[in-house]
This record gives structure tokens, C-alpha cells and sequence, in this order.
């Protein structure tokens, strides 16, 4: 989909070929390069980078019917994934939601601080999310389960 530094797609490739990791996905507040479809009619605004995603409205009202969320006036493509459509959309809307809560949750407890890396485990699934400036890298793994033993 997009085009990354080496070290960013050496590392896209590396989780990709885990066995445990079912999808990633990537986020950006620029739109892909091959992207020739804009709707001027929604203003695009990029927050300064380091700066974090902040909470919005609920998943299904940010859904689009491209490959990006827009909330606010501002527009966050999915410029990389390994899932399908509909699943890419639906991940990414609600971990959007989620890193946009935990950065306010942040930035209100020290307003120097930032989110970095967050990790969620539910009992099937574990979900690894990284922000760094116009990015947000999303990575679904299955919860391997330790042997007893």
C-alpha cells in the first residue's frame, strides 16, 4: 500500500511472518501515495507530530467508505494492512478510539507525557498499538496459551 523507510518495512515484514499474528494494520494522517480519491468537502488537518489521537464519537460513526476515518475535520488513512476490508475498517476504528482515550487519559495525568506503546490481551487475542508522530501501527496476535506441565 505505502511506501516506508527500510527499517519500518523490515519490521512490517517481521511481524507479518509470525505465525501468531493474524494482521497488522497502519494508520496515517497522510494519505496514501496512491491515493487519487479526496473529498475537498472535509477539511484535512494533520496534528502537530508526537501529538496524540484523542477520544471522538463512537467507532461506527467514524467509518468511511474508504480506507480512512475522519473525525473532527481530520483524516487518518489506513495505508498499510494485512486484513481484509471490512475486518482492516473495523479494527482500525476501534483502536483508534481506544489509543485516543488512553493519550487523553496520558496527557491529563502529566501534560509533558505522551502515548507510546499500549498493549491490550483479551483471552483469544492480543493487540500491540505503537504511535509515533502521523502513525499508528496496530498489530493482532492470538493469545498463545503457556502448556501446563
Amino acid at each position: 500500500m505505502a511506501s516506508f523507510s527500510e527499517p519500518f518495512e523490515e519490521t512490517l515484514r517481521r511481524f507479518s511472518s509470525r505465525p501468531d499474528v493474524a494482521g497488522v494494520v497502519v494508520l496515517s494522517t497522510s494519505p496514501p501515495k496512491h491515493s487519487a480519491a479526496t473529498d475537498d468537502s472535509t477539511p484535512s488537518a494533520t496534528p502537530a507530530p508526537g501529538r496524540a489521537l484523542d477520544a471522538g464519537p463512537s467507532p461506527d460513526s467514524l467509518l468511511d467508505t474508504s480506507d480512512h476515518i475522519t473525525r473532527e475535520g481530520t483524516r487518518y488513512w489506513i495505508v498499510h494492512s494485512t486484513l481484509p476490508g471490512e475486518l482492516r475498517l473495523r479494527y482500525a476504528t476501534l483502536f483508534f478510539e481506544l489509543v485516543g482515550l488512553a493519550s487523553s487519559a496520558i496527557t491529563s495525568a502529566d501534560p509533558t507525557d505522551e502515548l507510546a506503546f499500549m498493549r491490550v490481551r483479551t483471552a483469544k487475542w492480543e493487540f500491540l498499538i505503537a504511535t509515533e508522530n502521523e502513525y499508528v501501527l496496530i498489530v493482532l496476535q492470538s493469545q498463545s496459551t503457556p502448556k501446563k506441565g
